[in-house]
């Protein structure tokens, strides 16, 4: 019987939570807000890609996150109706 060789397993860090993410990728923007120029429609389909969790989070971050975050969600609830008999 033949075995199998495999290389061992390298320790890998955890992923960055989105939340977590979003905020290293503003540190290393110097604080400058990188996503004032993403239309809404944009960033609604980032959240959308988003756990509840982590789109709360994200909601959290600004203003203008929070009502895109918001509409977006609506709109899902909107759309989840249409589908109902």
């Amino acid at each position: 019987m033949g075995h199998c060789l495999s290389a061992p397993a390298l320790p890998q860090a955890p992923a960055p939570a989105p939340a977590a993410l979003l905020a290293s990728i503003a540190e290393a923007a110097g604080g400058e807000d990188r996503t004032a120029d993403l239309p809404e429609e944009l960033l609604a389909l980032v959240f959308g890609l988003l756990g509840s969790g982590d789109r709360k989070r994200c909601s959290l971050v600004c203003r203008r996150w929070h009502t895109v975050e918001a509409a977006s969600r609506l709109h899902l609830a909107l759309d989840a109706r249409t589908l109902l008999p």
